[in-house]
């Protein structure tokens, strides 16, 4: 419900992009992704991202949620550590 009334307000299809990250990684079995929300994200919410994300049917084995003390840019500030080694253990899962 609160996915649709975001599109409703906005015009933006939050699921759009996770539609087409499914279909990317099941045509790949070796992709892997990493979606990084913060908590303050007025844009996309945690729980938005990984609603969409099982609407779509992404491969769950093979995405890594990471969330954080931030707002929409979770690549700064004190973020930033906690987005670098959530990137590295995900390329590190994906490599075995």
């Amino acid at each position: 419900m609160k996915i649709a009334l975001f599109q409703a307000q906005t015009g933006i299809d939050p699921g759009a992009n996770a539609e087409e990250l499914a279909l990317a990684m099941n045509r790949n079995d070796h992709l892997y992704a990493l979606v990084a929300t913060g908590y303050y994200d007025l844009q996309m919410s945690p729980a938005q991202a990984r609603l969409a994300a099982e609407r779509a049917k992404v491969p769950m084995d093979r995405l890594t949620f990471s969330n954080f003390e931030a707002g929409h840019e979770v690549y700064i500030d004190q973020a930033n550590a906690g987005l670098v080694r959530d990137i590295r253990a995900m390329i590190a899962k994906a490599s075995q």
